[in-house]
């Protein structure tokens, strides 16, 4: 199939919810790729923003994004009924992202609390005029509120563990 505009969908957990997950190097400024990234999906009930801030390093510390995905590839036992499925998709996102998702040459890391789990209805979106067809933009979810950290936990364990 095509690709998808939001990253994931889980449709067992919590009513079903979607995560647009968004990286920045320095502010929670993000570029949206059009306004459907910041919209709860049909038959879901929860949309979300992930806003994660990383910190480039002198290479001493981090990881890169090989290193990353080397690590994505052995979440999943090969023993696991989904261990097909999962490096298949990994792949295919890949695939579509093109080599900057296997490069060795930049070390990141996250520090604590770089991640926000935002409720995409808060994230700041422009006023498409007649004749707009489709938008993309940048967005400073700087001050939007997160999920409280029980909500995220309680929602992030029902992924986890459907």
């Amino acid at each position: 199939t095509g690709r998808d505009i939001i990253d994931f969908r889980f449709p067992y957990a919590s009513g079903g919810t979607s995560i647009e997950v968004k990286t920045s190097t320095s502010e929670r400024v993000h570029h949206i790729n059009g306004l459907a990234q910041v919209m709860v999906p049909d038959g879901y009930s929860t949309g979300l923003l992930g806003s994660i801030v990383i910190t480039e390093t002198d290479g001493s510390t981090g990881m890169t994004a090989l290193g990353l995905v080397a690590d994505l590839r052995s979440m999943v036992s090969e023993s696991s009924d989904s261990f097909d499925e999962f490096q298949n998709s990994l792949e295919s996102k890949i695939s579509i992202r093109g080599p900057a998702c296997i490069d060795e040459r930049y070390f990141f890391t996250a520090m604590e609390g770089c991640l926000r789990l935002i409720e995409v209805s808060s994230v700041p979106k422009p006023i498409a005029g007649s004749g707009v067809i489709e938008v993309e933009w940048l967005a400073d979810v700087s001050g939007c509120s997160e999920i409280d950290e029980g909500d995220a936990s309680a929602l992030l364990l029902s992924i986890s563990s459907p």
